[in-house]
Order: C-alpha cells, then sequence, then structure tokens
C-alpha cells in the first residue's frame, strides 16, 4: 500500500474535523417549552390558561406556528381560547377551531413569530366556557407545529388530507412519516378519551389502524404498539375485552368492509367508526377524506416542544369559594438592575402583568419612576397592579444606577473605559 504523505493526511484530518464540527452545529434543536400551571375555576369568569408559560431555544429566535388546544374535558361549541395580538407584532393571525378545540397562532405573512413575543402571548390566552355545567377538569396542551398532543398517551395526533385514499396507501403513508423523530401509524384508540381527542376532535373524518382481514369479525389493530391486539369479536351486536367505538349498526360488512374508518361529521356518532372497504365509497360521507396519524410508542424519549396546564373545579367549602385568591403577577421588562451614565436619558422598559381572572392588565400598572439622571445616585423604580377584585400583586422593582465615568456614585475613581 503507497504511504500517505503527511501533507496528505493533515488534509484528511483537517476535512474530517470539519465535517464533524459541521455535523455537530448543524443539528437544530428544537425549543423547549414550560408550563405546569393548575388553576382553580370559578364558572362564569374567565381564566389565563399559563401564566407560567416560558420557551427556549438555543439556536432560533422564532417559529411558524404555534398552537393551544383543549386536549382534555373540551366542550365542543361552549369552551373557547381567545387571544389579542395587538401587542405582538410579530404574530400575524390567530384562529379558532370549535371541531378541535384548537387556537393557532402564526406569524406574519409566513415570517416567523419572535419567540419573546409568543412567550408573552401564550401567558395572555384566556379560556372561557358558556357551559351550564363545566367539567371538573380542562388539560391545555400548548405546543409548536400542526400535531396534536394528549397528555395522558403522550402522543402527538394528525390528520392527513388525502382525497379517496385507500386503507393499505393510508397504512403505509402513516409509516412513513415521522413527527419530531417519533415514527408514525395508523392510529389505533384505547380509550374514550383518546376517542374523542383524535377522532371527534379531529380535523377530519379517515382510516385508522383496524383490520379484520385476516379473520373475518376479529378486530384487531394492526398498527403502532397495539398492533395484534384484539378490540371487538363479531358484527353489529358483537363484543370488546377492552375498548371499542363503533358507530350505531357497525361493523356490518357490507361488501367485504374489512377496514376501520371514523365517520364523517353528521354520521351517527361523532368520532365514531364504521368498517369500509379497502378503497372505501367514491363519493360523499363514505369515500375516504384522509388518515388519522399516530406519533409515538412507549420506549419515545420525552420531547419537549410540547407543554400542559390545566384547569379544575375546585370543591365548594363551607366558607363558599373566593375567586379572587389568586394574585396578578407582574414580570418585568429588561434588567432588574440598570447602570446609566449621568447626563444619559433614562427610558424605563416597563413590566407586564397577568392576572388568572382578568388576563392581561399590563395598562393598569402603577410605575413610581424617580430617576434623576442628572444627579449621581441610586435609584429605585417600583411597578405595582390590582386586579378587578382588588386583590394587589407583589410590588416588583428596578434598581438604576447613574454614575459618573470618572467619578462613581460613591466618588470612587474609574480606571479605563466606562460600559454599560
Amino acid at each position: 500500500m503507497p504511504r500517505m504523505s503527511i501533507n496528505t493526511k493533515y488534509k484528511e484530518l483537517v476535512f474530517c474535523s470539519l465535517f464533524f464540527i459541521s455535523f455537530i452545529f448543524g443539528q437544530n434543536a428544537p425549543p423547549s417549552l414550560f408550563a405546569d400551571d393548575s388553576q382553580a375555576f370559578c364558572p362564569g369568569n374567565s381564566i389565563v390558561i399559563a401564566p407560567g408559560f416560558t420557551i427556549s431555544d438555543p439556536d432560533d429566535t422564532g417559529v411558524v406556528s404555534f398552537s393551544a388546544q383543549i386536549s382534555s374535558g373540551y366542550q365542543v361549541n361552549l369552551d373557547k381560547l381567545e387571544l389579542d395580538t395587538t401587542p405582538y407584532a410579530s404574530i400575524g393571525s390567530v384562529s379558532w377551531s370549535f371541531s378541535e378545540g384548537k387556537l393557532t397562532l402564526t406569524g406574519v405573512g409566513g415570517a416567523e413569530m419572535l419567540y419573546t413575543e409568543l412567550q408573552d402571548a401564550v401567558r395572555a390566552i384566556i379560556f372561557t366556557t358558556t357551559a351550564a355545567t363545566v367539567e371538573n377538569e380542562k388539560v391545555f396542551s400548548l405546543t409548536i407545529g400542526d400535531a396534536n398532543y394528549l397528555l395522558s398517551t403522550n402522543n402527538f395526533y394528525e390528520f392527513v388530507s388525502d382525497l379517496g385514499i385507500t386503507w393499505n396507501a393510508a397504512k403505509a403513508a402513516a409509516a412513513g412519516r415521522t413527527y419530531y423523530g417519533r415514527p408514525g401509524y395508523l392510529a389505533t384508540f384505547t380509550s374514550q378519551e383518546e376517542a374523542d381527542f383524535a377522532g371527534k376532535q379531529a380535523s377530519g373524518a379517515g382510516w385508522i389502524g383496524g383490520s379484520d382481514a385476516a379473520a373475518e369479525g376479529t378486530w384487531k389493530w394492526v398498527t403502532g404498539p397495539e398492533a395484534g391486539t384484539t378490540f371487538w369479536n363479531g358484527g353489529v351486536g358483537g363484543s370488546s375485552p377492552n375498548f371499542a367505538f363503533w358507530n350505531s349498526g357497525e361493523p356490518n360488512n357490507q361488501g367485504n368492509e374489512h377496514y376501520a374508518h371514523i365517520t364523517a361529521p353528521g354520521v351517527g356518532v361523532a368520532g365514531s367508526w364504521n368498517d369500509l372497504s379497502n378503497a372505501g365509497g367514491t363519493s360523499g360521507n363514505y369515500q375516504p377524506k384522509g388518515y388519522v396519524v399516530e406519533y409515538g410508542i412507549p420506549s419515545d424519549p420525552p420531547i419537549s416542544i410540547v407543554a400542559t396546564s390545566s384547569i379544575y373545579i375546585p370543591e365548594i367549602t363551607d366558607a363558599g369559594l373566593d375567586c379572587s385568591d389568586t394574585l396578578p403577577v407582574i414580570t418585568l421588562l429588561g434588567e432588574a438592575t440598570v447602570t446609566l451614565e449621568i447626563g444619559t436619558t433614562y427610558t424605563d422598559a416597563g413590566a407586564t402583568a397577568l392576572d388568572n381572572y382578568d388576563g392581561d392588565i399590563t395598562d393598569t400598572i402603577v410605575i413610581v419612576n424617580n430617576v434623576d439622571s442628572a444627579v449621581v445616585g441610586s435609584y429605585v423604580v417600583t411597578y405595582n397592579v390590582s386586579d378587578a377584585n382588588g386583590s394587589a400583586a407583589e410590588e416588583v422593582t428596578r434598581t438604576v444606577n447613574v454614575v459618573d465615568i470618572n467619578i462613581g456614585i460613591e466618588g470612587t475613581v474609574f480606571i479605563g473605559s466606562f460600559e454599560d
């Protein structure tokens, strides 16, 4: 074998090093979302759903789309999420889907929303309901992208529109999809909550991963981690060893119907299932409109692109329920300590204020600012606010040090240049 010159070895070493560095730094880390709010809710009021929400990203400054969804306890056409986007310049539009229980935020003209603005916006999203009897608990999923997240399964669900697609083609297409590294498969439902969320709250009706093609009348999940699990025995009037959600009069096996499909809206029980042939109908309610993909298996590592919060109806004690127990929260914008050169105009960065019932009450913050930039000294700016019930937030302060670049606050002589 011919010997390599030192120069050739050096070039290859440099090339490999550059390739490795490019690979490492070329990986785009997903954003990390966090929320753990669990708040008492008084029916008849509104409430912000995630006052403690945060978002961070080591290599990006924004995202194109974001959604907040009522993923558990949703009461269709009665519950609603709302957001006033006026204070957030990079948020172009906000849309509410009653069928999905989902609020979607997008950037201006398809551009990214700034994380700094998005974080403040999510903290200001308000929940309201007109339901006479409110579910005891509601869970909100906050996530990047289009897929819907269900906390109880730790999985994501997505309806993919594809008019007329066959079940076999949908099965293959779902298996070819991934979501932030999680493999996709035709959805399998093992509880009423999951069936409601991924069926009733899906944006369309389509194929799921059930079939009795192997043995007539023995319906099994044939995709995902539940593959091989029997969920129904028999036809109309059969029984389930665990969970099934057939529409009335289903499965009826009319014309070699061996594949499970979520019924079209308005056909029987919302989100329930019917059996169809591999191709389904050529038009109308029984023509496949697409398929539902589920992302996630038990061995998946935790994923940071989703956060959840919740509200609950507390038990009323003899003393009654005080809806004003939670105090508003003031969040300082900018640094808590600012150094200012004497003679320089001071412009305060301000603060924001959120209340769990009144929402964004930033406009009512009382700021006391006695900074005199013409006089060396240390000044304290105070921020206070109260909600509509008179509950006052904990006072927040900012320290502003006005200094002379040659002398300093206490007469100390500065050596070298002055920097903020």
